[in-house]
């Protein structure tokens, strides 16, 4: 079960989600609920009686004209919907036949100013004991998208038009082999041939090129400009008649392949291009008034209005007629005349411009919002302006309310403690997810990777942002969270170079266009918890040798007082037996045993702490030059032992017989370490400062407090221990050596333990071993 505050701070997340959501989200309550056992029409009567809205945000209030969300609370759901409208009543129909739900349905309303806007609904009903309770819905405005569709619809269809319509002719072929994509009707006149016999079929094949060599050379022309105007073409009809043709030709690409658009007129007959070219202005007239977007002619000097099309007279709310021959100024439609003159200054200037701002009036005097396209243009050797105006207020409002979510989002994400990223999905030629784009991060987030955000931002997840390069490669988590839209929380690890080892978690979202991620740094918790853990290994071993050294300490006791019995009576029975007899030899080797045996028993009582200590000022190198002197005749004639000693000399409070065991044991296990006889090994001594984190991690120096130590290192180049025998190695009686008893270090660790020291092992297979004691540091008597 998840804890409660992390439920909390999920449900947080999710109201801010809500509350910061563009599209609207609400719940409408139903009291009494509705039945569902009753007909159709009665179940649709009663949703609209007793629906009241419980819930919504501040995107579904503006939505239906006010701020925030709780003022939609409490009113009736007919405030949303239109109840006698026929499409509301079938699409809640639709609602109940469907299970209490339906999805992405369409709604056409008017507004408060009776503007025409379009949204899309989707909706789930919570049905209780076969009882509709509550319903929950989100409404996503598709005004501007339906308006942009209909007017790409529109102008594929003008294009179309204008296509087949051209007076010039006009075809479109491969440009590879001239086969025909499509033509115009005029094309089609010009060579005497149906659509049927043209498209389809290459040029060569009905040659209508009277040289293939012009072709091929025309071709090569639009490889190196790509456009290729006003030449002269003689194109063969059927029937063997010529034509002379002025065309244009450009390199185009059509469905991912290069194409030749030629276009051009006949000019056989001067006649003939002049009725086409009356034609043609009487289509482009046609075009003007039937244009859906607002088009006005005018003249550049005083603004006269020459002709204007209705779009353009109801943006402006007058008749056309009242329009025509009048200047802009005169009908009011500019605040000033240094507005107008502000704004056409480019088109003068440059002969068009595209979508220049401008701050327009309406005939009621309520200001808008303008974008003006136009090109200046010559009639009648008077300059005019041929303008259309687009109506750019709702959606001017439109992006300075999403400026304001996104504010609210960046506020929110940059007061948050946790690292915020948003990453958009980048895909490759067929589609598949291959990197993320930095979108958004915060100033945690910063922090977090080291890097500034104009260094991140705009770049690839997996070249820029450290913390997503291995050891902890998440890419592809991100892509199948984004792609199975299923979000996901994890725990990993940080060890990217220059920075220091650091636990994250990471919450991710995913999201429409990619995914969002919160990440919250806890390395601290995670040390804690590795600190403790090793706190408890360590009592955990301080009282496994704690045991041991009770008991090693009672044998030895024990064992202690046997053997003075058996050295004492050793030692009469060989006073009282005559010189010469037999069984003098035995008695010697009883005794000789119960000395081994003692000794054995002292290094148990060092291990465990016991015997009385003699502390002295002592120097650490005299100690270390003594036990090698001593040892060097028992160790293998080709090991050789280097000192390295500090200057001036460590002194210590100690017990010189406990340090001289120590280094003497050091040394042996060093020598019985090392296979080959020729071996070396290494004595350094010195002085070190032990902060508290490196004494944790030694053996006994967890309680000990940070200051300067003297220490004693015996390293060999001996075949090393595995983590294991590394664990073990202090233990009473456990050796990995043929001959060994499992003392000397134990002996070590006891001697150590009663001077108030730590013991350092480093070692891994093959590397050899290293032993440092650690002691307090004493100033030399004088």
């Amino acid at each position: 079960m998840r804890p409660p505050d992390e439920l909390e701070r999920e449900l947080r997340l999710f109201r801010e989600l809500v509350s910061n959501a563009s599209e609207g989200i609400y719940r409408l309550d139903f009291a009494p609920p509705v039945a569902l056992d009753l007909p159709l029409g009665e179940r649709v009567d009663a949703l609209l009686a007793r629906g009241r809205i419980g819930a919504a945000n501040d995107a579904m209030a503006r939505m239906h004209g006010r701020e925030t969300g709780e003022q939609l609370v409490g009113r009736a759901v007919t405030e949303m919907l239109v109840a006698d409208d026929p499409a509301t009543r079938a699409s809640l129909e639709s609602f109940f036949t469907g299970g209490c739900r339906y999805r992405d349905v369409e709604r056409v309303e008017r507004d408060r100013e009776g503007q025409r806007r379009v949204f899309v609904d989707t909706a789930i009903g919570t049905i209780e004991e076969g009882r509709l309770v509550a319903a929950w819905g989100i409404r996503r405005e598709v005004t501007a998208e339906r308006a942009v569709v209909e007017r790409l619809n529109e102008s594929e269809r003008l294009f179309a038009a204008a296509f087949q319509d051209s007076p010039s002719g006009i075809s479109i072929s491969s440009l590879e082999d001239g086969r025909f994509e499509a033509v115009n009707d005029t094309f089609l006149e010009w060579t005497g041939r149906t659509r049927e016999e043209v498209e389809g079929r290459t040029s060569t094949e009905l040659g209508l090129w009277p040289d293939p060599e012009t072709r091929r050379r025309l071709v090569e022309r639009l490889d190196r400009e790509g456009l290729v105007p006003d030449f002269r073409y003689r194109l063969l009809k059927q029937h063997g008649e010529r034509l002379e043709l002025r065309l244009s030709a450009r390199r185009i690409v059509v469905g991912g392949r290069p194409c030749l658009l030629m276009s051009g007129e006949n000019v056989t007959e001067l006649e003939r291009a002049q009725r086409e070219l009356t034609e043609k202005e009487r289509r482009f007239a046609l075009l003007f008034h039937a244009n859906p977007g607002p088009l006005a002619l005018s003249r550049v000097a005083d603004g006269r209005f020459i002709d204007v099309n209705q779009a353009f007279a109801e943006i402006v709310g007058l008749r056309r007629e009242d329009l025509l021959g009048r200047t802009a100024l005169e009908v009011g439609l500019w605040p000033s005349a240094e507005d107008r003159q502000r704004t056409f200054s480019p088109f003068v200037e440059h002969g068009s411009a595209s979508r220049v701002p401008a701050r327009v009036r309406r005939a009621d005097g309520e200001l808008r919002d303008a974008r003006i396209s136009g090109i200046t243009l010559e009639l009648e050797g008077e300059a005019c302006l041929l303008v259309l105006a687009e109506d750019v207020t709702d959606l001017n409002r439109a992006q300075t309310a999403l400026g304001e979510s996104e504010a609210r989002l960046r506020a929110a994400t940059e007061g948050s403690l946790d690292a915020f990223m948003l990453l958009d999905a980048v895909r490759d030629e067929r589609g598949q997810v291959v990197d993320f784009r930095l979108a958004e991060i915060n100033q945690v987030a910063e922090r977090m990777i080291g890097r500034r955000r104009d260094e991140v931002l705009g770049g690839s997840l997996l070249g820029r942002c450290p913390v997503h390069r291995p050891p902890a490669p998440l890419f592809e988590r991100y892509r199948a969270a984004f792609e199975s839209a299923q979000p996901w929380e994890d725990e990993f690890e940080i060890r990217e170079k220059g920075l220091r080892r650091r636990w994250l978690r990471q919450q991710v979202v995913p999201l429409e266009h990619g995914v969002a991620i919160w990440a919250r740094d806890v390395t601290e918790k995670r040390s804690a918890e590795e600190e403790r853990r090793r706190l408890e290994l360590e009592f955990h071993r301080g009282q496994r040798l704690e045991s041991l050294g009770l008991l090693a300490g009672g044998v030895a006791h024990d064992f202690n007082n046997l053997l003075t019995g058996i050295l004492g009576y050793a030692e009469v029975a060989l006073r009282r037996l005559p010189a010469g007899a037999e069984a003098t030899a035995p008695v010697r080797e009883i005794a000789a045993a119960a000395q081994r045996a003692a000794d054995l028993t002292q290094k148990m009582l060092a291990f465990a702490g016991g015997g009385p200590l003699t502390f002295a000022w002592i120097s650490l190198n005299e100690v270390v030059q003594e036990m090698v002197e001593l040892a060097r005749p028992a160790l293998p004639s080709g090991r050789r032992v280097e000192l390295a000693l500090a200057h001036p000399a460590p002194g210590l409070e100690a017990d010189a017989t406990q340090m001289r065991q120590v280094v003497l044991n050091l040394l042996l296990n060093a020598s019985e370490a090392i296979a080959d006889e020729n071996g070396a090994i290494r004595i350094e001594t010195g002085e070190v400062y032990c902060e508290s984190e490196r004494l944790a991690a030694s053996v006994l120096g967890v309680e000990l407090p940070e200051g300067r130590y003297a220490y004693v290192r015996v390293i060999d180049d001996g075949v090393g221990m595995p983590a294991g025998v590394r664990e073990r190695v202090f233990d009473p009686f456990f050796t990995t050596k043929f001959t060994g008893r499992g003392l000397g270090l134990a002996a070590v660790l006891g001697i150590v333990r009663a001077h108030r020291g730590a013991i350092e092992v480093d070692s891994e297979p093959g590397r050899g071993a290293a032993f440092t004691v650690l002691l307090p540091l004493a100033q030399p008597r004088v």
